[in-house]
């Protein structure tokens, strides 16, 4: 059984998706909407806590703010301890990750997801209010479950036996992503990003005719 939850957003998403054959559930949550949906998002993870049911993963698709604030400051309100518990994994793509896993060198440290910041509360945590999204994953202690590079083609393997087919992006797509997303990031230029439709729907063609593993 695949139950999906599709939560207000303002203009982004904030998606549940939860599954299991009736006596074991496990979940996905995708995106966190705007800070309007911090609370929610935090619900949605306690809930999921207090039946004991862990979080595959945490998916953020990309850095808007209409889909990364909420997740940002809904995290921020959970403690250490339940989201270690509770989350597996963080599925992000990262200019880092993108740089090192295709080889571009670069000779300074500074990379584009160091400047992603989102308003959180510091209650209890001692986190300035605009805080960077991976130093926040340090300070909750699963910086070590972030996967910083998501690519179509990659099959994953989830511990109920879960198997997962990425189909966006490709590495041509990250790369142009990564482009705009520096700019963005640094200097706060308007920049526009849309993805190869044609593209997404050829890899989902493929999906439909290929088995995961």
């Amino acid at each position: 059984m695949v139950n999906v939850y599709l939560f207000p957003a303002d203009e982004g998403d904030f998606i549940w998706v939860r599954y299991g054959n009736g006596e074991r559930f496990s979940n996905i949550v995708i995106d966190g909407g705007t800070k309007d949906s911090a609370i929610e998002y935090a619900e949605v993870i306690e809930y999921i806590d207090r039946r004991h049911e862990t979080i595959e993963a945490l998916i953020l698709t990309h850095i808007d703010y209409d889909h990364l604030q909420g997740a940002v400051e809904g995290i921020g309100r959970l403690s250490p301890e339940l989201l270690k518990r509770t989350v597996k994994r963080v599925l992000f793509n990262t200019c880092r990750g993108i740089l090192r896993e295709q080889k571009i060198n670069r000779t300074d440290r500074e990379f584009a997801e160091d400047l992603v910041k989102g308003q959180i509360p510091t209650e209890g945590y001692g986190i300035d209010d605009a805080v960077e999204f991976m130093e926040l994953l340090k300070v909750k202690g699963i910086q070590e479950r972030l996967a910083d590079y998501i690519v179509y083609g990659q099959a994953l393997q989830w511990g109920h036996g879960e198997a997962v087919r990425i189909i966006s992006l490709g590495e041509e797509e990250l790369c142009k992503f990564y482009n705009k997303w520096e700019p963005y990031c640094k200097d706060r230029k308007i920049t526009f990003y849309s993805t190869n439709i044609e593209l997404v729907e050829r890899n989902l063609n493929d999906l439909k005719t290929q088995k995961l593993f």
